[in-house]
């Protein structure tokens, strides 16, 4: 279960281990508080190298979230409009190679895909849904409606499904990544969404 129904608190009870309600964390314009200890910072003072790759800028420096990293890389946060997979595993895999082998580690990826609005790569701009139309549809009620979907619903539904393919192929590239260097077997890899 998803601590809050929105990024920034959920990730930050996640890293911390502390209830939503406690990090004081109710809008996007409240940041982490220095206090709170994360695991990155944990994890670091007990010589690990951590490194986070972001897809999503609301778990950003801006918000405090880069205690206790090494690396903290948010050139993928490019906002709602981008697909980011393929960057965020292609950094995730650079740090892979760069600090798994020499020393433990800890890497937070943070993919933002899928993600509204849906753009899978090759998808035809003219079948992109940015406004759904048509059974009361909105950005959150579309994909939780009761009510036979319309054919806007089923657009967007199959972009939905076209950006977690996307997504899940990325994660593969990942975890083979770590496969082929051997690292499997002393990895732990945890995923959550």
């Amino acid at each position: 279960y998803s601590p809050a129904p929105w990024t920034t608190p959920s990730t930050a009870a996640l890293l911390s281990s502390r209830r939503p309600s406690e990090l004081g964390i109710r809008t996007q314009k409240k940041r982490l508080g220095d206090e709170v200890v994360l695991l990155p910072e944990i994890l670091q003072a007990n010589g690990y190298t951590t490194g986070a790759v972001l897809g999503n800028r609301i778990v950003g420096k801006r918000w405090n979230f880069d205690q206790g990293y090494d690396v903290f890389n948010e050139e993928n946060s490019t906002g709602h409009e981008a697909v980011s997979s393929g960057g965020i595993s292609d950094d995730g895999i650079a740090f892979i190679d760069e600090h798994f082998a020499r020393r433990p580690s800890f890497l937070l990826l943070h993919y933002f895909d899928p993600h509204w609005p849906y753009r899978p790569p090759g998808a035809d701009d003219d079948c992109l849904v940015n406004d759904i139309k048509g059974s009361g549809s909105t950005r959150g009620e579309m994909m939780f409606q009761d009510a036979v979907p319309q054919a806007e619903d089923e657009r967007a539904a199959a972009l939905y499904a076209g950006e977690v393919v996307y997504n899940l192929d990325h994660v593969g590239q990942l975890l083979d990544a770590l496969d082929a260097q051997g690292l499997t077997e002393n990895t732990l890899v945890v995923f959550t969404a």
